[in-house]
């Protein structure tokens, strides 16, 4: 929701939701910086809605970022999540999905890419479910 809130006051002709909450074991800066750069990534290309919902069951917790943009680029879509891939009108490094992709590894999770019912891109992240103390980091 933090994430969300810091990028829509970035973007502020794009509507967001956050629905749902969960607690994501794990080290919180990298986590934050992981799901933050999803967020990021779904206001710079949204027409104008990023949805974004979270939901646990069986020790997992489910991330998903959804915007209604272009979505990913066909062509990319074998190699997203690998350092310096990148779409042909992106003005990023590359590195951003390859980085989310090896946070969620650390923590024994995953990412999928696909796309959103509205059209755009969808990135879920799969992350162990627990608590995370703010304090120790993790």
């Amino acid at each position: 929701a933090e994430a969300a809130e810091v990028e829509g006051f970035a973007y502020p002709g794009i509507e967001y939701a956050v629905d749902g909450s969960a607690s994501i074991a794990g080290d919180v800066r990298l986590l934050e910086r992981a799901i933050s750069n999803v967020i990021r990534n779904a206001f710079a290309h949204a027409a104008g809605r990023v949805r974004v919902v979270l939901s646990s069951a069986g020790g997992r917790v489910e991330v998903v970022v959804e915007d209604d943009g272009p979505g990913f680029d066909r062509s990319l879509q074998d190699r997203l999540g690998k350092p310096f891939t990148k779409g042909p009108e992106s003005s990023g490094s590359g590195l951003g999905l390859a980085m989310v992709e090896r946070i969620a590894l650390l923590h024994g999770g995953s990412v999928e890419y696909g796309k959103a019912s509205s059209g755009g891109a969808r990135v879920r992240l799969l992350l162990p479910a627990g608590h995370c103390d703010r304090a120790q980091g993790g």
